[in-house]
C-alpha cells in the first residue's frame, strides 16, 4: 500500500506519555487522526479550550490512513454525552475567548454569540433575513456572513451589506 501524504508530512508523531492529571477543556476531539487534528486546531481557532484523546500517537492505528470515521453512533454517544454532562448553551457559549463568535446549540435552536473583549455577550439569529442561508463566523472581519449572497452582519447584527434587507438580531 502507498504511504500517505499525512504519514510522510506529519513531523509531529512522537509517542506522548500518557496523560498524569487532570486536565479542563471545553471540547474533547477523541482520535489524533487527520479529522481529529484538523477539528481541534479550528476549534482552538475559535476559542474552543480543545484537547486532543489519543490512545498511542497521532496518525497510527485506526486513524492512520482515514480521514474520518463519522457515523450516527459517534452522533448518538455525543448526544447522551452532554446530556449526562447537563451543560447548558449559555455555558457553552460562556466559554469562548473574548473577541471571538460561534455558532451555539441551544434548547431552541442555534444561534450566534459573539463576546467582545470586554465580556459582553451578543447574540444574533444565524439565519440571514435574504433567502435563509445560515451564516457563518468571520473571525477576520468580525462579522456574521452569508455564505450564499454575500450579506454580512455586525457583532449585534446590525446589517451591514445586503443583499439582506434588515439584521439579525436574536430574540
Amino acid at each position: 500500500m502507498m504511504e500517505s501524504i499525512w504519514t510522510q508530512t506529519c513531523n509531529h508523531r512522537e509517542k506522548r506519555p500518557a496523560l498524569d492529571r487532570q486536565i479542563e477543556a471545553d471540547v474533547a476531539v477523541i482520535g489524533g487522526g487527520m479529522a481529529g487534528i484538523l477539528t481541534a486546531w479550528q476549534l482552538e481557532q475559535a476559542g474552543v479550550r480543545t484537547v486532543v484523546l489519543e490512545a498511542d500517537q497521532i496518525g497510527q492505528g485506526q486513524t492512520k490512513n482515514t480521514t474520518a470515521k463519522i457515523t450516527v453512533q459517534h452522533g448518538l454517544f455525543c448526544h447522551t454525552f452532554l446530556e449526562k454532562k447537563g451543560e447548558e448553551p449559555e455555558e457553552t457559549a460562556n466559554v469562548l475567548k473574548r473577541g471571538y463568535g460561534a455558532i451555539v446549540e441551544t434548547s431552541q435552536g442555534k444561534m450566534g454569540v459573539y463576546k467582545s473583549e470586554e465580556g459582553e455577550m451578543f447574540k444574533v439569529d444565524i439565519v440571514c433575513p435574504h433567502l435563509g442561508c445560515e451564516l457563518t463566523w468571520n473571525p477576520d472581519e468580525q462579522s456574521w456572513d452569508c455564505p450564499c449572497h454575500g450579506s454580512r452582519f455586525d457583532v449585534r447584527g446590525n446589517l451591514l451589506d445586503g443583499p439582506a434587507q434588515e439584521g439579525i438580531q436574536y430574540e
